[in-house]
C-alpha cells in the first residue's frame, strides 16, 4: 500500500490570534497538481467560494463508500449495465 499524506498551510497574515480575529483560510495540498482552498463554513464566517471541512469530509466519505460498492459490484458482475434516472426538484 502506498504511504498517504497531505501538506496543509497555514498562515496567520495581518489578523490577530485572538477570538473572531484570524483568518480560518488554509491550503490543502494533496500532489503538487492537486490543491484546495478550505475554510469554516459560510455559518461560521467562511467564504462561499472555498471549500469548508465538513464537505470534505462528506465528499471523501462519499467517494469511499462509491468505490466501494463498485468494487463489490464488479466482482459480483452486477448490474449487467446501468440505468440513470434523475430527479429535479
Amino acid at each position: 500500500m502506498s504511504e498517504l499524506s497531505i501538506d496543509l498551510i497555514w498562515e496567520l497574515d495581518k489578523g490577530e490570534m485572538n477570538p473572531g480575529k484570524y483568518s480560518n483560510v488554509h491550503q490543502v495540498i494533496f500532489t503538487p497538481e492537486h490543491k484546495i482552498i478550505s475554510d469554516s463554513a459560510p455559518d461560521w464566517g467562511g467564504s462561499v467560494s472555498s471549500t469548508n471541512p465538513e464537505q470534505t469530509l462528506a465528499a471523501f466519505l462519499s467517494s469511499c463508500h462509491m468505490m466501494t460498492f463498485l468494487a463489490l459490484a464488479a466482482k459480483m458482475k452486477w448490474p449487467k449495465r446501468f440505468n440513470f434516472l434523475w430527479f429535479y426538484i
